[in-house]
């Protein structure tokens, strides 16, 4: 409860002092300090409280209750969250957001609220990458949401004062999700965790990776039937791939981790074909979590690296009926630990990369463990740990294969310094919007994405969600299909190897390039909206009802200034559209380009509005020179 405020403007900034106790007994303060730039205002905030057993455990700011139209949000309203690529959530009173960050459903640190061609961003402007929950919680009553950002201080729970080495940016844009994207952008391509450079010039990354053109994941335990599968997949959609394996371990799958050695008796052949065959080989394994039942968390004393909640208690998640502790990424057991397994992948298996499952997908934790030599609770080293893992187990890797690449599940941005891609599996939501890869896709490679059984089936939503992949800029396939000669499968693999095409020609851009807004798509005759596809999308084991468009846009910039554009039709019917043409073409001679790379023409470009004809189920190219 607030008793008392004081207020003063000074050289810039106002600050402000709340003061007042909590449970009418507790004496406590909060400090905020605003500075108005431009368009944007930038908080600090520090809070103590006084008292006997009193302590600070979290911080909000700020807190903008209320957004939202007097009359109410409608229908070019939305809330922007970083939650895997970035959604798009209409209706914002309806918001049930919350991520932690960094992880998998917060990728980034902002969120942003999107009216027309106006929208309201929150940046947490943080270099170090302390732990925070970003927040967009809707209101139905009020029709209105609450964006937030909540802050943890190190040694929560213990300490009577708080405060962070950062500020958080409130700023209104002129432009949708695209113009927080580029604003975020400006701040985040100048941290540390993009320090190794652009894709192109990115001196510890190795090129074949970019090149990669689509994966495929798998995880039977049969030798011959593994060569069998890559023999035809080859065959038939023949661009750059990597396999992505599972159950290359004796191991049951999700128990004994890290116990992971040794090796299935087939794997040394299955390796040797697939190299002879130029397929990337890159094995699975688990980043975060050590298993309660594993020989060597007896015998290594490993609860004493897993993170610890505040009673003492361990974190434990349940995986294929084991219970695995979370290991603390800033012990340097857990370090040696990643260092041990991977090394004897690269110099005794000889594969060309590594997955560390969950680094990216996991939510940051708060370990209350002090013997780690961290804070209790919040502060930065959750990320600077990973830092320290990831740095250790990349030196190692490229020492002894100085091509080597690593991976993790899903986006979370301050891994991107010491890895070379990021599975993109657990994304693949009918509200996606490309707001991760706006911002990054140029550091750093993203690929693959579940398809399940009843979307293959489905046909249009297979066409769909692989489109969705390709024009968000991301590697294909990795699906897991158990893909067989049947007619249904053939369909699929001719339009994968279309897409594969294409993405083969256009590498300097999808693979390279910037990524620009996408280009807005309406029916040629009238203008209107190119018409909607009704879907079900599969997440897990839940169905998402939704309707997708039947066309999409990407445009893309290379690094000499040529523009791209690619334009997919993911239905069964001929459709007349015009494809808005980037501005960044202006002036510039626009050639179609087929599918090998070669000039297929002039285009029709009519007041800076690309004019087509789309074949059923087709995909076109077209570059400004």
């Amino acid at each position: 409860e607030t008793e008392r405020v004081s207020a003063d403007f000074n050289k810039g900034e106002l600050r402000l002092r709340y003061a007042g106790s909590f449970f009418g007994t507790i004496p406590a303060h909060v400090d905020l300090v605003l500075r108005p730039d431009g368009p944007s205002i930038y908080w600090r905030a520090e809070a103590a409280v006084d008292g006997e057993g009193a302590a600070a455990w979290r911080l909000d700011f700020p807190v903008l209750d209320g957004v939202g139209r007097l009359e109410g949000d409608d229908g070019d309203d939305a809330v922007i969250v970083p939650d895997g690529w970035g959604r798009w959530l209409p209706r914002p009173s309806a918001a049930r957001y919350q991520g932690r960050y960094p992880g998998g459903g917060a990728t980034m640190q902002c969120v942003g609220y999107a009216r027309g061609e106006t929208t309201l961003g929150v940046i947490a402007r943080d270099g170090r990458c302390f732990v925070k929950d970003l927040v967009a919680l809707g209101n139905e009553e009020t029709r209105t949401v609450s964006l937030e950002a909540r802050h943890y201080p190190g040694d929560m729970g213990f300490t009577r004062g708080c405060n962070w080495p950062y500020e958080v940016e409130t700023v209104a844009l002129a432009g949708d999700w695209f113009a927080l994207a580029e604003h975020y952008r400006a701040w985040a391509t100048r941290q540390a965790w993009c320090e190794g450079g652009k894709n192109r010039r990115r001196p510890d990354s190795p090129d074949w990776f970019r090149k990669l053109v689509w994966w495929h994941h798998d995880g039977v335990r049969d030798g011959a039937k593994l060569t069998d599968t890559f023999d035809r997949l080859r065959k038939a959609v023949p661009f750059p791939m990597a396999f992505h394996w599972y159950n290359w371990h004796s191991i049951p799958f999700d128990n004994f981790y890290p116990d992971y050695f040794p090796v299935n008796d087939y794997v040394p052949a299955v390796r040797a074909k697939l190299r002879e065959w130029g397929v990337r080989v890159m094995p699975y394994i688990n980043g975060h979590l050590w298993d309660t039942q594993a020989k060597s968390y007896t015998e290594e004393g490993a609860v004493r690296w897993a993170m610890k909640k505040f009673d003492g208690s361990l974190y434990i998640e349940h995986w294929n009926k084991h219970d695995h502790s979370t290991a603390c990424p800033f012990t340097d057991a857990w370090r040696d630990k990643m260092v041990h397994v991977t090394d004897r992948l690269f110099r005794d298996v000889g594969v060309d990369a590594v997955y560390l499952d969950q680094i990216g997908a996991a939510a940051a934790q708060l370990c209350y463990d002090d013997s780690h030599g961290h804070a209790r609770g919040g502060g930065d080293h959750y990320v600077a740990g990973y830092w320290k893992v990831l740095q250790a187990v990349r030196a190692n890797a490229r020492s002894l294969n100085p091509n080597a690449a690593l991976t993790t599940e899903d986006t979370a941005e301050p891994y991107i310094r010491y890895l070379d891609g990021m599975l993109m599996c657990n994304r693949a939501l009918p509200d996606s919007i490309p707001f991760f890869p706006a911002v990054y896709h140029d550091y750093v490679a993203l690929f693959g994405l579940y398809i399940y059984e009843p979307e293959i089936k489905a046909g249009v939503t297979f066409r769909s969600k692989e489109a969705m992949l390709f024009q968000f800029g991301g590697q294909l396939g990795w699906n897991g299909t158990n893909w067989s000669d049947a007619p249904e499968h053939r369909e699929k693999f001719a339009w994968l190897a279309k897409l594969a095409a294409f993405r083969q020609a256009g590498l300097d851009w999808l693979g390279y390039g910037d990524m620009l807004r996408p280009p807005r798509v309406t029916m040629i005759r009238n203008g209107a909206p190119v018409p909607r596809i009704a879907e079900r999308w599969t997440r897990y084991k839940s169905e998402i009802a939704t309707e997708q468009m039947a066309v999409t846009a990407s445009a893309w910039q290379a690094s000499d200034g040529r523009v791209a554009v690619f334009v997919i039709n993911v239905s069964d019917k001929p459709l007349n559209v015009g494809v808005q043409w980037p501005p960044e073409a202006k002036g510039r001679k626009i050639r179609e380009m087929d599918s090998s790379g070669k000039e297929n023409g002039n285009a029709d470009v009519f007041n800076r509005q690309l004019r087509l004809d789309l074949a059923p189920q087709s995909v076109r190219m077209f570059v400004a020179m």
